[in-house]
């Protein structure tokens, strides 16, 4: 008998890559704002707050491209490859096809996601006349992953990529969940995030599926490296790109005179203002749900870093 029970049994029906208008040709009415405020990184401070209103808007636009192009990213580079992997694999005993098969729905769903990004930030460069920051390395997010591969303690290189492939896709990003209804958002916006987020609940719902199979699997030495392992994959998540920040405030000299210290202040600003909202709440939910972290050991791992499993798990 089948236990397990699939999330994208409406897939055909409800995906955005098999079902809703794809967002090309967008066009942006005034008086609309390209991204919240109260997300965006270079607002986190107070000195910020003073800059005139036509700098103010270009940042947010900024803000968009950075989400959007972070988004790209992150579907191109890590899940789609993530999925693909483990469809390959014939070593995970008792994987149920049908997840085999959701593996393949979430890889089609990513590449949709990135095109989506991409043509959205098209549109609004035509619209606004900014220029996205194209990055001269790799993204911050990617490096750190990678250098986190490297001194993996176990000879599988796919798990640092297979945890970043969890916690971002169950995470509870503060952007999918609130930009879809701030009214101060250009509409066309909101609803290009709105789908995505659709598509996401099915996506958390499978990699949290996939995670739990996983966990069972391993031996325990390979339980202690995950847990080892998961705050310097969520730091290297949720870490803001400071060099991204840098470009953007470069931009403007003679408004930003220190482009360098201000974007370590944003930086960290933004960084504790994730924490303090719900957004690892799943995760750290998933990780007592399979009693990872019951022991004092598990949890001095996160508490070291500033990661209280019980306070975030309870959001």
């Amino acid at each position: 008998m089948r236990t397990y029970v699939s999330a994208f049994s409406n897939w055909h029906t409800r995906a955005w890559v098999r079902s809703k208008p794809h967002h090309t040709g967008s066009r942006f009415e005034p008086g609309y704002d390209f991204f919240p405020a109260d997300l965006a990184m270079t607002m986190g401070l107070p000195e910020v707050g003073a800059i005139p209103g036509d700098i103010r808007s270009d940042l947010l636009v900024y803000e968009l491209y950075g989400y959007l192009r972070f988004t790209t990213l992150l579907e191109v580079n890590l899940v789609s490859s993530v999925c693909k992997r483990l469809v390959r694999r014939t070593d995970i005993v008792g994987l149920d096809p049908l997840m085999r098969r959701d593996l393949l729905m979430a890889f089609a769903d990513e590449a949709g996601h990135a095109e989506m990004c991409e043509e959205m930030i098209l549109a609004v460069e035509e619209e606004t006349g900014l220029r996205p920051i194209e990055p001269v390395s790799q993204p911050a997010f990617i490096r750190a992953l990678r250098l986190l591969s490297a001194r993996c303690p176990i000879p599988d290189r796919s798990l640092v990529p297979l945890l970043a492939a969890v916690v971002s896709e169950t995470l509870l990003s503060p952007v999918i969940v609130n930009l879809p209804t701030d009214e101060a958002v250009h509409p066309e916006v909101r609803a290009l995030v709105r789908d995505h987020a659709a598509d996401e609940v099915r996506h958390s719902a499978l990699f949290r599926v996939v995670f739990r199979h996983l966990w069972h699997s391993w031996p325990s030495y390979v339980r202690r490296v995950v847990l080892e392992l998961l705050p310097d994959v969520i730091d290297a998540l949720l870490t803001p790109d400071k060099a991204w920040l840098r470009e953007v405030l470069a931009r403007y000299p003679d408004v930003f005179d220190d482009p360098d210290e201000l974007a370590h202040a944003l930086s960290g600003a933004h960084m504790t203002a994730l924490l303090e909202r719900p957004t690892l709440a799943p995760v750290m939910g998933l990780l007592d749900e399979l009693d990872a972290l019951d022991t004092a050991e598990a949890t001095e791992i996160f508490l070291v870093r500033g990661l209280s499993p019980v306070r975030m798990a309870r959001r």
